[in-house]
């Protein structure tokens, strides 16, 4: 039977008042320690809202991660932060990482990254980082990017994914959606398979490679037969009739529109699911947003982090017939 898990994965949005406390004090009317103050409380109640939900694992909701890379460049030594590039086809950017070459991640650098998050008493179940295919193609570098891979993979993703699950991840969230937005050349799947087994083997976390902001369907026979213990796709731009068929791996239903400040509505979400459960009968079936809340206003998304723990509870209560 399909066990059935729930979590938020990537960039939470901060609250009026955390945007408001930094923006103050950057321009120097407030102390970085009311920032931080700020930022304390905004990670309690988010903590508190997914416990109230129901969800499976807790996300801290990286609120002091500027942008999915800027973390991994500071402990990278030789890296450095590049120009500004909008982030896929919305009205967000990140700061490419200039990579002259690849760098072994300084652990103790990262580990003081992760410890900015300040909510020591509440460890972060769920890590997020770059998928290794899609931190090759958006970086700045003059290096053999297929060849990059791997080697990100061993140098930067896997100490990063050894140092979350030691503070308590047991899901490495991995994006890739310059996957299925650019497509990927049929060379670069052994190189992709080979690397998600490095970041995955041996880890003691479960890792989900996480597909978005474009159709998934051309790429699935591939996406299923990757190392991963689940994969991800956005069902905002994947017909769930593509999931069909039998998977060895679990299935990410990413079936809250993260771009989107309309509130879906539980029971047509949980039949959504149903019908992957149907047609696909994962081992897991995880059910999370199509990308970072990161984009909504903050109310709005805690309403669909609300509604992600009712939709896993409207499936369990059908398996349990």
């Amino acid at each position: 039977m399909t066990e059935i898990r729930c979590y938020l994965h990537g960039i939470y949005p901060r609250s009026e008042a955390l945007v408001a406390a930094t923006r103050d004090a950057a321009r120097g009317r407030r102390l970085a320690a009311d920032v931080e103050a700020q930022r304390r409380a905004d990670g309690t109640a988010l903590v508190a809202l997914q416990r109230e939900a129901g969800l499976d694992y807790v996300s801290r909701g990286m609120l002091t991660w500027q942008d999915l890379f800027r973390p991994l460049v500071a402990a990278c030594p030789p890296w450095t932060t590049g120009p500004l590039r909008r982030w896929f086809d919305n009205n967000t950017f990140a700061r490419a990482p200039v990579i002259s070459r690849v760098a072994e991640l300084d652990r103790d650098l990262f580990a003081a990254e992760l410890d900015r998050d300040l909510l020591a008493a509440e460890a972060s179940q769920v890590g997020t980082l770059p998928g290794p295919y899609t931190l090759s193609r958006v970086a700045e570098t003059c290096a053999d990017r297929d060849m990059m891979i791997g080697a990100l993979a061993r140098g930067v993703l896997r100490p990063a994914a050894e140092e979350l699950a030691a503070r308590g991840a047991q899901v490495i969230h991995l994006q890739e959606p310059w996957l299925v937005a650019h497509g990927i050349e049929d060379h670069c799947w052994r190189l992709l398979s080979a690397a998600i087994d490095c970041v995955r083997d041996g880890l003691g976390a479960l890792v989900v490679v996480h597909t978005y902001f474009g159709d998934a369907a051309p790429w699935l026979d591939r996406l299923r037969a990757l190392p991963a213990d689940a994969v991800g796709v956005d069902l905002t731009e994947t017909d769930v009739t593509a999931l069909s068929g039998r998977w060895r791996t679990g299935i990410l239903a990413g079936c809250l529109d993260g771009r989107s400040s309309v509130v879906e509505d539980a029971e047509e979400t949980a039949a959504l699911a149903r019908r992957i459960l149907d047609s696909a009968e994962p081992l897991i079936l995880m059910l999370s947003s199509s990308c970072d809340l990161e984009l909504l206003p903050r109310p709005i998304a805690d309403e669909k982090t609300r509604l992600l723990g009712a939709v896993a509870g409207l499936l369990r209560e059908d398996l349990a017939c």
